[in-house]
């Protein structure tokens, strides 16, 4: 449809099922926008791929066990494709026959090579952290425009979405070295190695529909691979475009529940491309990739590929077309059913009472269950987060819905209406298994955590009483005051969460030096929200350093916060401060815990009811002992380098820094050896 072409609906129709008004829009008018607008294609089918992986491909993979059935296995390759057609047998002879050249191929492309090492969440965060104080100013040298026009480039927000800067988006003109092409005696059918890598950019450049072949030159390398190589593995964080020019290569996904094994989904043959769907998202890699035999291909960067995209925007369709044309039919069917919904917070999802017609898988946010009981009480039942599904047992038992859910926060989920599961499950009667695997897990939870209000509903099986501080994602830290050390608090929280998960520490100076000046301006609202839900798919926690007022980054913080630490020192006044008045006026509905500082060597803390008494809104709170350097007044580069040095070291598991950190991520375990236990033990996940 974009492209301006016609298509039939072959596996869908569409039915108004009450009377509606409908907007129609042309192709002609996407074409004719996107003609005036080229590089807003790139940023609109990253969308549409976005959309297929962490909604259609997760719902239905993750939580629905489906895997080869997602995939059409016929081979697309075109007969045309001249790579496909070279024997590789003499060539992978000669090559590995000769370890001189296999030397000098490991050499040459140490820094470049993605088998050479093992990518990590950790060296991407790093990577990122080391250029994004230069972020802003070298987009506008490279495009030669205003910050503020850049940041609202749609092509920038590809980029930023897929974690490529724009600084890598210079063409140099390098002499790239093709590691083959070192090695001149070897043979292809008679061809040279350069010989070789000239037929497979001819066959991307017809793939790919390029107008000006040789803005491929510089950007492709040719690679060997012995077979039993394992070219990406699922969850890789940095993924790059794979052409096939000889060999076989087993593209693998693991089976749900069952991590150590995987399923062959297809097989990839010579004259594919493979790898567009991670470079497009920038998602993890949601399969593995591993050779069969001896392989040869040629390798795009993902930098490279957003540069050839930048230079002609078309290519993205046909990159694209490469994923669809791998997608069954069974999962177009489905991918018309599925929503993406974004509730704000405060909004409820359901009512109590409510008819249930849809599953809803969370994808970024909090949902929080509210049960009203007989006498007009209203309860906690339990808090939602990411990757958890909702609404799944009164569909199954096709009962109302028994509780209210509430968005704690802006949250974006995947609806599945009650119609298409039944539909999937007489189509693929296996993912009943799966779903009864769902509900008795829903079931145990709810057994295994009964409180007075479960027990007096015993017939709504799917109230789950939850440790409603598990399962957190962001955590926002406020200061009552401009006394309380944030900075280091923050930090030192950091350290001990890094031992659990990794966790990225934000406040509006790093926001702003990553995403420009302009970063929280309302025109950005959408990119903020992107990024910052980026930053949640690749960390464990993320904590959001707040403002000592209430800036449009605190706002921005407390809006996007799952729990909201309140942070004083004990031996301060305990009065509430103007900035406390102010947030708790915003009708925030994430929890809040009070954190009372300390110094090392405090006996016995004291006067907590005088801070309790008049912070009602506090749904809990905790004693910190800290160290001297929270408390010392060294200056923030020095600060910065003493946490630095913190961070090599292994945290103390004592400290109550670490039993913090254990309390917001719901991995606390405690021992109860009396009674009356039961009260003292509320905050533990585990007794």
């Amino acid at each position: 449809m974009i492209q301006g072409h016609t298509s039939h609906y072959r596996t869908v129709s569409a039915v108004a099922a009450v009377d509606t008004t409908v907007l129609r829009l042309p192709a002609q008018a996407f074409k004719v926008v996107l003609e005036q607008y080229p590089e807003s294609l790139v940023r609109v089918i990253q969308i549409i791929m976005i959309r297929l992986q962490r909604v259609t491909f997760m719902a239905l993979h993750n939580y629905l066990g489906l895997s080869q059935e997602l995939i059409n296995h016929a081979s697309p390759v075109h007969n045309k494709c001249k790579s496909a057609n070279i024997k590789s047998d003499s060539f992978a002879t000669s090559i590995f026959d000769h370890p001189s050249a296999l030397s000098t191929v490991a050499s040459s492309t140490a820094d470049t090579n993605p088998l050479a090492s093992a990518t990590s969440t950790t060296a991407v965060a790093t990577s990122e952290a080391k250029s994004s104080a230069t972020f802003p100013s070298k987009i506008s040298s490279i495009n030669g425009e205003s910050g503020s026009q850049l940041e609202a480039s749609d092509f920038v927000a590809a980029c930023s979405r897929a974690r490529v800067h724009p600084s890598d988006l210079i063409d140099t003109n390098k002499n790239n070295c093709h590691p083959l092409a070192n090695y001149h005696n070897s043979s292809l059918d008679g061809l040279s190695s350069n010989q070789i890598l000239d037929i497979a950019m001819q066959d991307l450049a017809k793939l790919l529909g390029l107008t000006d072949p040789t803005i491929l030159k510089d950007k492709c390398l040719l690679r060997h691979v012995r077979a039993n190589t394992m070219l990406v593995k699922q969850g890789d964080q940095e993924c790059s475009i794979y052409f096939m020019v000889s060999g076989l290569v087993q593209v693998l996904q693991q089976i749900v529940g069952k991590e150590s094994e995987n399923r062959t989904m297809y097989i990839v043959e010579p004259g594919e491309l493979v790898g567009a769907l991670a470079v497009l998202t920038g998602e993890p890699s949601f399969f593995s990739m591993k050779a069969i035999s001896d392989v040869i291909f040629v390798h795009i960067a993902k930098q490279d590929f957003y540069l050839l995209m930048k230079i002609q925007p078309s290519i993205v369709l046909n990159a694209g077309r490469t994923v669809i044309k791998r997608m069954s039919h069974f999962v177009r069917q489905i991918d018309f059913a599925l929503d993406w919904v974004l509730i704000e917070a405060g909004r409820a999802l359901y009512r109590q009472g409510e008819k249930s017609d849809c599953v809803y898988i969370i994808l970024n946010g909090r949902i929080r269950s509210v049960i009203q009981l007989a006498s007009g009480k209203k309860e906690l039942v339990g808090e939602y987060g990411r990757g958890e599904l909702v609404g799944l047992v009164e569909v199954l038992t096709q009962t109302d819905r028994s509780t209210t859910l509430m968005a704690v926060r802006d949250t974006e989920l995947a609806q599945i209406p009650d119609e298409m599961l039944n539909l999937i499950k007489k189509k693929h009667p296996q993912v009943v298994t799966r779903l009864i695997h769902l509900l008795g897990q829903r079931i145990l939870g709810s057994l295994g955590n009964q409180t007075g209000v479960y027990s007096t509903l015993m017939e709504q099986v799917d109230i789950d009483t939850k440790c409603t501080a598990g399962n957190l994602a962001t955590v926002a830290v406020v200061a009552v005051n401009e006394k309380v050390p944030i900075q280091c608090f923050t930090l030192e929280l950091q350290n001990s969460l890094n031992a659990i998960g990794p966790t990225l520490r934000l406040n509006s100076e790093i926001v702003q030096n990553k995403l420009g000046k302009t970063a929280f301006d309302a025109i950005n609202e959408y990119r903020l929200s992107s990024w910052l839900g980026q930053q949640e798919d690749f960390h464990r926690m993320v904590l959001y350093e707040c403002d000592f007022y209430m800036s449009p980054w605190t706002q921005r913080c407390v809006r996007q916060s799952d729990c909201i630490l309140i942070v004083a020192v004990a031996e301060h006044d305990s009065s509430v401060a103007k900035f406390e008045k102010q947030l708790e006026m915003m009708s925030v509905r994430a929890q809040k815990k009070l954190i009372l500082l300390h110094k090392m060597d405090t006996p016995c803390p004291k006067n907590t009811l005088d801070w309790l008494n008049v912070r009602s809104w506090c749904s809990g709170h905790y004693h910190i002992r800290c160290p001297k350097r929270v408390f010392s007044r060294k200056s923030t580069i020095k600060m910065m380098e003493t946490y630095r040095d913190l961070s090599s070291q292994t945290p103390d598991r004592l400290t109550d820094f670490s039993r913090l950190a254990r309390l917001l991520t719901g991995t606390s375990i405690g021992v109860v050896l009396g009674g009356g236990g039961a009260s003292c033990c509320t905050d533990f996940d585990a007794y």
